[in-house]
């Protein structure tokens, strides 16, 4: 039996999952929610943590780069060069893969990711001995795995992947080898009434404009999960405004608790 913990680390609080991973199901034996100030000691006698960091300064963005440039060292020094008037550091971790070459012009698209080294080990200081941790990720690449994990994309085809929770919605882009395309977060302001309907607009702006930039690309399903899977009205909406089917992720065929 292999137990482990899985720790989402947010801005103010963090939520400690205690799995046990038994063949191919997990089963959530705890759950806690602890203030920042408390994961310290309470992870203290603990081991085997999986980590989740929500973070404010996400950089994201597509940079365009001469084909020619292929060394890994090249690719993150062009990107750093193109990205440096947006980033108020240069103290930066950088995750870059590409998206598409343009064959004409002799240019390689590259979707490009960074987040501020010293926001993300502030964060990772809560643990105690890093040898502890055995991954480390984002919350963006966190939702494209579990999302991997529960639709057949190699089947059913390119998707959009919808996450909600309170007034933050995230939207995902990922095509039929699971790559993603792109990603989008807005944090929803409107009031209470209102939020479902400014998610819907918020992901209809974003499912319209990753198909314009990926015109070459047939996207099959919208995929749903968070708080937005309670409501079948958004899920009408979101049907009649793309044309596309809509699915809820149900991960209960391999996650138990």
């Amino acid at each position: 039996m292999n137990k482990f913990y899985s720790i989402n680390i947010q801005k103010e609080f963090a939520t400690v999952l205690l799995v046990q991973k038994q063949k191919n199901k997990y089963h959530v034996l705890k759950d806690d929610v602890l203030d920042l100030d408390e994961v310290q000691e309470y992870l203290q006698d603990k081991k085997s943590f999986y980590i989740i960091i929500d973070t404010e300064e996400l950089i994201e963005q597509d940079v365009t780069l001469p084909s020619a440039v292929q060394q890994k060292s090249a690719i993150k020094a062009y990107i750093i060069r193109k990205i440096k008037d947006s980033l108020s550091s240069l103290d930066i971790i950088l995750h870059y893969h590409k998206i598409s070459q343009n064959k004409e012009n002799d240019t390689t698209l590259y979707n490009i990711n960074a987040v501020y080294e010293s926001q993300y080990t502030e964060k990772l200081n809560l643990i105690d001995d890093w040898q502890k941790i055995k991954s480390a990720s984002i919350t963006k690449f966190a939702l494209l795995n579990l999302s991997r994990h529960c639709f057949d994309y190699k089947k059913h085809g390119s998707f959009f992947f919808v996450f909600t929770r309170a007034n933050i919605v995230s939207v995902l882009a990922i095509d039929h080898e699971g790559t993603l395309l792109l990603k989008r977060m807005n944090m929803i302001t409107a009031v209470a009434e209102m939020r479902y309907m400014q998610m819907v607009e918020e992901i209809n702006q974003t499912i319209n404009y990753a198909k314009q930039q990926f015109r070459e690309i047939e996207f099959s399903t919208i995929l749903l999960s968070g708080s937005m899977t309670l409501d079948d009205v958004i899920a009408e909406h979101l049907f009649v405004s793309n044309n596309l089917a809509i699915s809820v992720v149900y991960p209960n065929t391999f996650l138990q608790g």
